[in-house]
């Protein structure tokens, strides 16, 4: 294959960027087509994201007759860093939830369609009233470690959740707190959930978030502080558990026979993290890998030539983001952050370095979110105004600004802050751009501890957060003084305060009207975005490549679909 032989006399393939604008948008081998549909289920909407298949540009050969899925084998998959950890209650990064989605379960779980559909409950729960959710759970499931599942493990789960365990409390505590009221087993097998008030995001939330998966009380206890760690054991009820996980080489999970529902095609499914993405690419031509879950964007055209590749696309939850430290200087002020992202392209950011799979960003919402406003045209791109506004704050060319952007190892987030800083520099603003490796990445910018007393410990920094439902809890998580996800110090001691949008964030999740649901969140989403604590970049496209032989995959919003359905014809 011409582009495998190029890659191995090249030996690194670099995307190279720079300050005289976009590359061109490459010539689409097929026309993209989205459809969202919202479904009902009992009373929470949920996404459908029709999967798009790219057609190759050579003619296939006339299939041949499967007759059906086959049992066994290995699959190997890439993607661009590892696992923080494998904790259902501590956030684990996206490459952790595409590992946990296969060996956890919930009181209820999702279908390849984005479908609400009973989970570890026998069925979806009864609802006597606005606030009360009973489940009856399934009898005889069996965790991995051979321990009984039953209401006990659930009461310690949310338990954990709620913070009501001393030195075991959720990094997401505060997201579930303001929402449930109490958490009790009726009998051993029987379950009642009360809210507070009405929340029409739970069973979304439920069977989609990684955080209301069930743990195992005795699994986690024997482990403490291990669970879940390199080296350690995260034991789940899922199709697949963890069979080890070498530091730096691999993650292998393998199916597990004990499982309570219809069992998994493969024996066994590899993850390995390759950063650089031309040696991801060499791994998956070459055979090493069968799927690679976050492939190089700048070689999907030459991919779909290929009759025996297979590139899958959809849209997406994965907000690629320009965000600020405002408890410290310089962006500590208002009108220095608004100036810099006046300064910013973001489409010539996102053509750049995803070569036409990431739409511009607007406001804090995807498209596929019920409050987007298609209105919206937050800061069009305007050096001009971007140098004028930089003057009133203080900074000019005889005492220009600076400041450092902190980002991984990984080449797409490296290549967004290298783009960034030559826009940047066309106005007089001095970048550093330093990268390091996730868990360096994390120390500096995460919230340590609780995210409403925490001051991290950077300026800037270029990366991602992934979203997998159209929720309230959506903006709360990551724009609320207790949102786990708030990293920019907003209404947090020492940095920005917006009052209003705190109170408007708590009166959102809590409203039961969907009307009133958008208006308040097309509001908050105004607000956010005028002070200018994170820009949207761009929203990647949910871009999967794998093998023909590599069958029963799918596409949906949230990429780290279960592969439980997944079987090798070969």
């Amino acid at each position: 294959m011409k582009l495998l032989k190029a890659l191995l006399v090249m030996g690194v393939v670099m995307v190279l960027v720079g300050a005289c604008g976009p590359a061109a948008t490459p010539e689409p081998v097929v026309v993209e087509k989205t459809v969202v549909v919202e479904k009902e289920v009992e009373v929470t909407k949920v996404v459908e994201v029709e999967r798009e298949v790219v057609v190759t540009a050579t003619p296939e050969p006339a299939p041949t007759k499967i007759e059906g899925p086959k049992r066994g084998g290995t699959l190997h998959v890439s993607f661009a860093e590892w696992p923080k950890n494998l904790h259902n209650q501590i956030d684990s990064g996206t490459e952790g939830c595409m590992v946990e989605v296969n060996i956890q379960d919930s009181l209820l779980n999702i279908d390849a369609n984005g479908n609400i559909i009973p989970g570890l409950a026998k069925d979806l729960p009864e609802r006597p009233d606005d606030v009360t959710y009973i489940f009856h759970l399934r009898e005889g499931v069996k965790f991995h470690d051979g321990t009984d599942f039953d209401a006990d493990d659930v009461l310690y789960t949310f338990d954990r959740l709620l913070g009501k365990i001393e030195g075991q409390q959720s990094t997401q505590a505060t997201r579930f707190q303001g929402h449930i009221e109490s958490v009790e087993a009726l009998d051993k097998y029987t379950v009642k959930i009360t809210l507070q008030a009405p929340w029409e995001d739970l069973l979304i939330l439920m069977a989609s978030d990684k955080y209301m998966d069930i743990m195992s009380r005795e699994a986690v206890e024997e482990l403490g502080d291990d669970y879940g760690l390199e080296g350690m054991v995260a034991v789940g009820t899922g199709p697949f558990k963890v069979k080890e996980w070498v530091k730096g080489d691999h993650i292998t999970i393998a199916r597990n026979e004990d499982y309570w529902g219809e069992p998994p095609y493969l024996d066994e499914i590899v993850y390995k993290a390759i950063p650089e993405e031309s040696t991801r690419l060499i791994s998956f031509l070459t055979g090493e890998t069968d799927l690679m879950l976050e492939p190089p964007l700048k070689d999907i055209e030459e991919l779909t030539k290929d009759p025996k590749v297979r590139v899958e696309s959809c849209d997406s939850g994965d907000k690629k983001m320009f965000f600020v430290n405002t408890t410290k200087p310089p962006f500590d002020d208002k009108k220095v952050r608004q100036a810099i992202f006046y300064a910013i392209d973001r489409q010539a950011v996102m053509d750049v370095v995803y070569y036409g799979w990431a739409p511009k960003g607007q406001g804090i919402f995807p498209p596929w979110h019920y409050a987007w406003d298609p209105q919206d045209d937050w800061y069009p791109y305007d050096p001009d105004k971007a140098k004028e506004m930089l003057a009133e704050a203080g900074y000019t060319e005889d005492n220009p600004l600076e400041f450092e952007i902190v980002t991984t190892s990984a080449t797409e987030y490296v290549d967004i802050s290298t783009v960034i800083q030559a826009q940047l520099a066309e106005i007089g603003v001095n970048v550093t751009v330093n990268s390091m490796d996730k868990p360096a990445w994390t120390a500096k910018t995460w919230p340590k501890g609780d995210p409403r007393t925490a001051n991290p410990g950077f300026e800037a920094s270029v990366y991602r957060l992934k979203y997998v439902a159209a929720t309230t809890n959506y903006s709360w998580r990551s724009h609320h003084s207790g949102g786990a996800l708030d990293l920019f110090g907003y209404n947090q001691p020492g940095g920005y305060q917006h009052p209003e949008v705190e109170e408007l964030l708590d009166k959102a999740r809590h409203e039961p009207s969907q009307e009133e649901r958008i208006k308040l969140n097309r509001e908050i989403s105004d607000l956010i975005t005028d002070d200018a604590v994170s820009l949207a970049l761009g929203w990647l496209k949910n871009v999967n490549v794998m093998h023909d032989y590599v069958k029963g995959t799918g596409c949906w919003i949230r990429d780290d679909w279960p592969l439980k359905d997944i079987w090798l014809d070969k």
